[in-house]
């Protein structure tokens, strides 16, 4: 099923102010100078189970729209948005669901965005579900993970439960 999507298109600059009005802004500034070196415009559209869909605005120059100043990027996973999860019935039409995304946004913020030819796929994730008929054959399936190994790293084994390969890099460490 398809997961998560990232799209983008040129917009002008009046679905640009609109969006950047409702939007949390993040700036960078040389304080030396006053200068500006840069803004992240970003909003979250809250979805059922609070699964959001990201949707961040900004100069076109990023995606070297030619014909365009700004652009309008949204991602998230359709199907959790409207189903509030992803792991089984999933969606394979991706059409649809960048038709989703469109239909959300223009409803969110009461505009009208560029149909869907004129948006480009900048990212698709593909996740493929298994329907193991019972409980008990998930129970059989995630013990028999536990024979997994990942370079440079220590499994952490709950039997029955999961299978859990800390990122030590990004984890708190204790040091002593």
């Amino acid at each position: 099923m398809i997961d998560t999507v990232k799209i983008y298109c040129g917009i002008d600059k009046d679905i640009y102010d609109v969006v950047y009005n409702k939007s949390i802004v993040k700036s960078s500034i040389n304080k030396s100078s006053g200068e500006l070196l840069y803004e992240i415009v970003n909003d979250s559209l809250e979805g059922s189970y609070s699964s959001s869909l990201s949707v961040r605005v900004g100069c076109a120059v990023k995606y070297h729209l030619i014909n365009f100043d700004y652009f309008m990027e949204i991602e998230g996973s359709y199907h959790k948005i409207i189903k509030g999860y992803n792991s089984h019935d999933g969606i394979y039409n991706l059409q649809y669901i960048v038709n989703g995304f469109i239909e959300l946004a223009e409803n969110a913020y009461n505009i009208k965005l560029p149909t869907l030819e004129n948006w480009y796929l900048q990212r698709l994730d593909l996740a493929k579900c298994f329907d193991l008929i019972n409980q008990q054959n998930v129970t059989e399936y995630i013990n028999s993970l536990s024979n997994c190994r990942y370079a440079r790293r220590k499994l952490k084994f709950f039997a029955n439960e999961s299978l859990y390969y800390p990122r030590y890099s990004y984890n708190i460490k204790d040091l002593q």
